[in-house]
């Protein structure tokens, strides 16, 4: 395709070239759909023909496309039209730096200003992954403004040597060394496989050319007007020959010079010689004198208006929550404007207070910031305090010579509920040190007292005073329970003392409940000595690999998975669990202690508590948690969600077992991998001979003996009898639901690309309300496409997980095999926040039924949007909801015929819904789902519990139906679901594949 101005691709017009170079065309275009002029860069057609080329591209694209800072140009989309691909990228109006530095060197504070700027946009990419390799001038503009963007990111790898421009890329042996001369590192020249520190070489050689107007070994001019030799000593560092001898990241030169804006004055220009008459010198120097003065005064003039552009935007950072963003920024302005009104209000909205303690005192702190530099900062010694401590999360390591290292997390970032601002803790750390002998190697000490269950939802209501215990900083690995293996845990029965009395009781590997006679039977048995033999053999001859050698179920040839050493062990009963613990001299932790060490004390109105304090709508915790849905991660992973007395990974990664009895035996906390980010507060409950992938421990050891809250918990509740109004009365409240087909105004608002799907966003207009749906259609196959309607679990809703996440975590496979998949995003999610003045009405009034009626028209109203689209097949639409989607989802599948089958994945029914108005009532729509209806359902789900929440649900629903249960908790595992799901919309919609 010739692209010349005027023709399009896609939905942009070209309109202008800007420029060219080795990869490709730049091009001025204009987005229709969203009115913006944009810069398209197009891949030259010897580029795109080449499949290495196109996936180079398109990979380093999309890495670039995650930086998300106001410093980097942001890359809207990657695409394809003909046979052309390209990338859509914020126009950038300005100069480019290197038509800046044609007018001479920089003046000091215009060169640390950008200087800061260019820095952090490099510091940001490092701390992703990314690697410009090829920082110049060229590649950054300075906007009218004042403001730097970096241009580019991710590109400069695929630059492909031209033979008219042999200065800017340099051949080598072991490929191609991306970059510009003058510019490069060293080992660029010899190697293509470059580093962080490469980009740090390249920005310290713009830094010298900023201020002293020529790059480092051309002819010697005067020196920097910057003056002061810290900065110097930067761009050295920065510059040195040996990558082990500059700074490794951006970050650590970040810092840097934020010292010196902060702390250094900047020096200005010496006066001139004199003469020897003495009226001439007098003359000179009023001169001289008012010269100075009105430079000075113009210079000052410049730095204060630039000041008050750097104020503006951080008020601007304020509004849209980007503390640290607006931090940096005043900071920059407070040397220029230190007594400014509007700057003092923005330093006092972003910082707070902090006051660091220990005992003993004198221990030295060290800091890292959630998404800022790598690199931990020392603060200090203890006792310390900072009356403006920018109001972020932090990790705070507290070390001292004799005692063992404390880690703590200090969660100071501001959160909201409904708009409303409110801290996440407070800002002062009381960290008793532990002398370094008496702590377990592994382990976190944690302080005991009286304390009451606090999750969501409580097995006990008991208060327990707990003595001091040590508990494990990780989950059990694979690594330390091959230890276990190769100690022959299998082999001496003296680890085996929780094993039942007879042989008989043992059962199958995965049994129906078994009951706590059954579990107890068999007389007496020597604690010093362990099980009888009969029991010992038959239980070892179930506790065998995929090989038939001892371990856990998941591993094979007696040996874990290969680089999956550092794991969590999974695949093992309570009772390995219990004879590891057994084995290392420790014990399996109760639920008081669980808690105790995993949950930040307390709630918080809208608020959630979590490891590392509380958590409000809108926030994604699957940054800190792994509940991603793709398998375990190693135990050291995720830092950031660490609990207030430093143990790691208590919310997600694997569930563990407790000590405690909880039929049908015993109890397990902190959620999966595999569920929804709720399952975190929820205690599940599991056979002793269960065992899954999902499924892990950690163990824990008393500091003194004493009370640990180890009883058994409480038994299921009585299930009340449910009855739904008769067909006549349910008619009239059908008819609440009926709603007029006003015009949807739906836009298409972005597009994304992956290799299996287009992954489309809508806004489209309910009753005066905007809307967002998204819609993912499937590559490689034709239309029109079946396609499932999803409503998302209760995470979603509350916004601790984004919508796109949820679908691609678990319905991905079904875009593969060619069906399309729709979702509305309702109000809560992170696309649709509430407003400060939602608040849930009463279930049992008027207002109920109209909150009910308007987010089940927001959801027909998607299905009204999905006809208009030519490549969906409106006669083969089928309907899944899981876990508290199917709160709305019953009405929905019951008001609207259009669904030709309906799936319910974990879900039941509750006593106080008895109560809930009649029109808003899900009794009352369960028996009027004319559509065929699959229940998917875990044996030992903990949100809906199988005999008390699913059984009376399903014995509502009227025929067809059919019910799967699987032997696991609320959420099925992947193969499960993906066996099921598509067996049934197979039958139901027929294969899909479009």
């Amino acid at each position: 395709m010739n692209i010349t101005p005027g023709s399009h691709l896609g939905r942009y017009e070209i309109r202008a070239p800007l420029g060219a170079g080795g990869m490709g065309e730049v091009w001025v275009a204009y987005d229709h759909d969203l009115d913006r002029e944009v810069a398209i860069k197009v891949l030259r057609d010897g580029a795109s023909s080449s499949s290495d080329s196109v996936r180079r591209f398109v990979q380093e694209a999309k890495a670039a496309s995650a930086l998300n800072h106001p410093n980097v140009a942001h890359i809207y989309e990657i695409g394809a039209h003909d046979d052309v691909r390209f990338i859509v990228m914020e126009i950038v109006a300005g100069e480019t730096l290197r038509a800046r530095i044609a007018r001479g060197p920089l003046p000091a504070g215009e060169a640390l200003d950008i200087a800061l700027q260019v820095t952090a946009a490099l510091a940001a990419a490092h701390g992703a992954g990314i690697v410009h390799r090829d920082i110049k001038p060229e590649n950054i503009i300075i906007r009218p403004d004042g403001y730097a963007k970096v241009l580019d990111f991710g590109l400069a790898k695929l630059r492909e040597q031209s033979p008219s421009d042999s200065s800017t890329a340099v051949r080598t042996g072991t490929g191609m060394a991306m970059g510009t001369i003058g510019y490069m590192a060293p080992e660029q020249f010899i190697s293509s496989d470059v580093t962080a520190s490469a980009d740090v070489y390249s920005l310290g050689v713009v830094l010298f050319e900023m201020v002293h107007g020529h790059r480092p070994g051309d002819p010697a001019l005067p020196a920097s007007p910057l003056g002061p030799r810290t900065f110097d000593e930067i761009i050295q560092h920065a510059t040195a020959k040996k990558p082990d001898d500059r700074y490794p990241s951006a970050a650590g030169m970040l810092e840097d010079l934020k010292r010196i804006s902060r702390e250094t004055v900047i020096a200005s220009a010496a006066a001139p010689r004199g003469v020897s008459r003495m009226w001439v010198l007098a003359a000179s120097l009023l001169l001289i004198a008012a010269i100075a003065g009105g430079v000075m005064f113009a210079m000052r003039a410049r730095r204060q208006r630039d000041a008050r552009q750097m104020i503006a935007r951080a008020e601007l950072f304020v509004a849209q929550r980007r503390y640290p963003d607006a931090y940096e920024l005043a900071t920059r302005a407070s040397a220029s404007l230190p007594d400014d009104d509007r700057l003092l209000d923005v330093i006092s909205r972003v910082t707070q207070k902090v006051s660091i303690r220990s005992d003993p005192s004198g221990a030295t702190v060290y800091v890292q910031r959630f998404k800022g530099p790598p690199e931990r900062e020392r603060l200090g010694t203890t006792p310390l305090d900072f009356p403006r401590f920018l109001r972020a999360d932090y990790i705070v390591t507290v070390e001292k010579d004799g005692y063992a290292p404390a880690t703590r997390p200090l969660s100071i970032a501001p959160i909201w509920g409904r708009d409303l601002e409110f801290a996440r803790m407070p800002g002062t750390l009381q960290i008793k040190l532990i002398e370094a002998g008496r702590v377990p190697p592994r382990m976190v000490f944690v302080s005991g007292g009286p304390y009451r269950l606090q999750g969501w939802s409580r097995p006990s209501d008991r208060e327990v005073d707990l003595h001091d215990f040590f508990i494990d900083r990780y989950e059990v690995s694979n690594r330390d329970y091959d230890e276990f293996v190769r100690a022959g845990g299998y082999r001496r029965p003296e680890y085996w003392k929780e094993l039942p009395g007879q042989a008989a009781a043992l059962g199958p590997l995965v049994p129906d409940p078994p009951s706590k006679e059954m579990l107890r039977a068999g007389g007496p048995r020597s604690e010093a000595r362990g099980p009888r033999p009969e029991v010992f053999r038959a239980a070892m001859a179930r506790f065998v690999d995929s090989t038939g050698l001892p371990g856990p179920r998941s591993w094979a040839g007696g040996v874990p998975p290969a680089g999956r050493e550092n794991d969590p062990v999974t695949d093992i009963t309570w009772y390995e669990a219990a004879a590891f613990a057994e084995w290392s001299g420790k014990l399996l932790p109760t639920i008081y202690q669980w808690e105790r060490a995993g949950r930040y004390p307390g709630t918080r109105g809208a608020a959630t508590s979590f490891p590392w304090g509380f958590v409000a709508e809108g926030v994604d915790v699957t940054e800190r948690a792994n509940f991603l849905g793709k398998g375990t991660v190693p135990v050291d992973s995720m830092p950031f969600g660490m609990s207030t007395w430093g143990a790691q990974n208590m919310a997600g990664n694997v569930s563990e077992w407790l000590r405690n009895e909880k039929p049908p035996g015993h109890g397990a906390r902190g959620g999966s991998w595999n569920d929804a980010t709720y399952a975190y507060g929820k205690t599940a409950s599991f056979p002793l001979f269960y065992a899954s992938s999902t499924l892990g421990f950690r163990c824990v050891k008393q500091a003194v003996p004493g009370e640990d809250g180890g009883f058994a918990l409480a038994e299921n509740e009585v299930v009340p009898a449910y009855q739904p109004v008769d067909d006549r009365t349910y008619n009239e409240l059908r008819k609440r639901y009926d709603y007029a087909r006003t015009p949807l105004d739906a836009k298409v608002v972005e597009t994304r690309n992956a290799p299996d799907w287009t992954r489309e966003k809508i806004a489209f207009d309910v009753a005066g309300r905007k809307v967002i749906a998204y819609l993912y259609l499937p590559r490689g196959y034709k239309p029109p496409f079946q396609v499932i309607d999803f409503a998302p679990a209760g995470d979603v809703e509350s916004g601790l997980r984004s919508l796109a996440s949820s679908i691609e975590a678990r319905l991905a496979p079904h875009i593969r095999s060619g069906r399309a998949i729709f979702s509305v995003a309702m109000e809560g999610t992170i696309d649709r926040p509430r407003t400060t003045q939602f608040e849930e009405p009463d279930s049992r009034s008027s207002e109920y039924v109209d909150y009910a009626v308007s987010r089940v028209t927001e959801l027909r109203r998607g299905l009204d949007y999905l006809e208009t689209r030519p490549e969906i097949d409106r006669s083969r639409i089928a309907f899944e909801a899981d876990s508290a989607g199917v709160w709305s989802g019953v009405i929905l599948a019951a008001v609207d015929p259009r669904f030709r089958s309906v799936m319910f994945v974990g879900s039941g029914i509750e006593p106080r819904e008895r109560t809930d108005a009649e029109a808003g009532n899900r009794i009352n729509f369960l028996p009027h789902m004319s559509a065929p209806k699959l229940m998917l359902q875990g044996r030992y789900d903990e949100s809906s519990p199988y005999a008390s929440a699913f059984e009376p649900l399903y014995n509502l629903l009227r025929q067809p139906k059919r019910a799967v249960i699987f032997e696991g908790p609320h959420v099925p595992p992947a193969a499960v679901y993906l066996r099921e799901s598509q067996k049934w919309f197979d039958e139901t919609l027929g294969k899909g594949g479009g």
